[in-house]
């Protein structure tokens, strides 16, 4: 996953549900230091900073795997215009763990590297918590609801409210 969801998750006070989806949550080493950074700037609360530390897996390459990464990124970016973040966590879905998603908050990002393995853009959180049993219906809408509250893409988030078949409260 890159910062996107955790950012996004802590903020609209979601971030715990993860561990409740994912038996292992893989975080590249560059996203935790992002995580980090944005922590001191104040962006990313020290609460949420130590969920991540205790519940997240970072991805640990060696220096040889880092620069074919490195390479793997810079091309993969070039060739669908994309995040270098985003194809990182792409790269490191593909060639080093065994996820079962590609967790972004960037919708292009889950159409780009969609093509090539599950991704899944955080509003989309709702249906894995319905299909493992977490939620039912009006805490999915719930959930989209916070999203929507927080602006996160508020024009698809009202959409995927209206799919949920419920309406914002």
């Amino acid at each position: 996953m890159d910062a996107g969801p955790p950012v996004w998750l802590d903020k609209i006070g979601y971030l715990n549900i993860l561990p409740y989806l994912y038996d292992i949550i893989f975080i590249p080493e560059s996203v935790l230091r992002e995580l980090r950074n944005l922590n001191k700037k104040r962006y990313f609360r020290d609460e949420a900073l130590n969920f991540v530390k205790r519940n997240f897996t970072p991805i640990e390459l060696d220096r040889d795997e880092k620069r074919r990464s490195r390479r793997l990124v810079k091309r993969w970016a070039r060739k669908y215009d994309a995040d270098e973040t985003d194809a990182q966590v792409f790269i490191a879905y593909r060639d080093y763990v065994r996820a079962d998603d590609m967790l972004f908050a960037n919708k292009g990002a889950e159409r780009i590297f969609g093509r090539h393995g599950s991704a899944r853009d955080i509003i989309k959180l709702y249906e894995l918590a319905q299909r493992v049993g977490l939620w039912k219906q009006e805490e999915s809408a719930a959930y989209v609801q916070k999203l929507i509250e927080a602006n996160y893409r508020t024009p698809n988030a009202k959409r995927v409210l209206d799919q949920i078949g419920a309406r914002a409260f």
